[in-house]
């Protein structure tokens, strides 16, 4: 990853430093439902405390956890048990979705190339049916923005509510949108960093119904990470 530059084109700080000053900055930002969250964000990113030159992607604020940008490709997914966005007095769980292929979204209401990606997602979910499981996770974000955008977007699947920002460190993500395709025998296949369009959707599930019919081993893949579009 090359160096982060500030806004004005000179060198930013170290990425260590830069980290940290970013992350204690993040932790003093409340997330809360009224959807100044999603404000927040949007000023932090205009601002540009964490840039990255090498990707158009929104980037996410991650805690500290899995450093951010390692492949986790050919290895178990990470667990996690998050509040349901839809109904927050209810969970789901990594292990609830044992034994069936999964994409896991990484989304926010604040970002924008999250609303690029939200019909292509919707859209693949209702062509494949039962075959494949749709996962969002809400990062950082408050739940009145974050509800709007699935009624906006008539997202139907179910989306993980993470307000702390905890699962997409465990993941190594480096910023959203971030789609993740999880075999049914808990490995990760592939990661896309970016809007995901159609096709290398439909790639990506084709793969993991490959792996569900035992014609294709997940570790035959390739272990890159790809970015999307």
């Amino acid at each position: 990853m090359s160096r982060p530059h500030s806004p004005g084109g000179e060198p930013a700080e170290s990425e260590a430093t830069g980290a940290r000053t970013s992350l204690a900055r993040t932790a003093r930002m409340s997330v809360d439902d009224s959807g100044h969250g999603g404000r927040r964000h949007r000023r932090w990113l205009t601002t540009g405390i964490l840039g990255l030159a090498t990707t158009a992607v929104v980037v996410a604020l991650l805690t500290p956890g899995t450093p951010p940008g390692t492949l986790l490709e050919h290895r178990p997914a990470p667990a996690f048990q998050l509040p349901k966005l839809q109904d927050l007095t209810q969970t789901v769980s990594l292990a609830d979705l044992h034994n069936r292929p999964l994409v896991l979204n990484f989304w926010a209401s604040w970002c924008a190339p999250c609303r690029r990606e939200a019909h292509t997602l919707e859209r693949a979910h209702q062509a494949v049916g039962d075959r494949v499981v749709f996962l969002g996770i809400d990062h950082q974000d408050g739940t009145v923005p974050a509800i709007d955008f699935l009624h906006e977007f008539h997202i139907t699947y179910l989306s993980g509510y993470d307000p702390e920002g905890v699962v997409a460190p465990r993941y190594g993500l480096i910023g959203l949108p971030s789609t993740l395709f999880i075999d049914p025998h808990g490995q990760i296949v592939e990661r896309v960093t970016g809007p995901i369009d159609a096709a290398r959707l439909r790639a990506g599930i084709d793969r993991l119904l490959a792996v569900s019919r035992g014609t294709a081993p997940s570790t035959d893949r390739a272990n890159t990470e790809r970015h999307g579009p």
